[in-house]
C-alpha cells in the first residue's frame, strides 16, 4: 500500500563547543482523518573535519494510516548514529 501527505517541520542546530553541536528536528503530517505522521530527532553533532560530521541522536517515528480497510498504525523509536557530508 502506498500514500502521499503534506508534511511540515522545524530544524535546528545549535552550537555548544568547537567543533560540537545540538540537533533537533521535528515535523508532523497528515492532516486528514484516516492518515497523519510525526516525528522528533535529538542528537550532537562532532565536526571532524569542515566536509565531514559524526551524527549521534535519539529517534522516535508514528505513522498511523486507515482508509478502505487497510489499518497501518506503528511507532519506531530508538538511536541514530550517521557520518555528514558537506559539499
Amino acid at each position: 500500500k502506498d500514500w502521499w501527505d503534506p508534511y511540515v517541520g522545524l530544524r535546528a542546530q545549535i552550537p555548544i563547543a568547537d567543533k560540537w553541536s545540538l540537533r533537533a528536528y521535528g515535523d508532523i503530517g497528515g492532516f486528514r482523518s484516516d492518515s497523519h505522521t510525526w516525528q522528533l530527532i535529538g542528537g550532537v553533532n562532532y565536526d571532524y573535519s569542515k566536509t565531514v560530521s559524526i551524527k549521534l541522536g535519539y529517534r522516535y517515528y508514528h505513522v498511523n494510516y486507515d482508509h478502505g480497510g487497510f489499518d497501518y498504525d506503528m511507532n519506531q523509536r530508538g538511536i541514530t548514529a550517521g557520518v555528514g557530508f558537506k559539499f
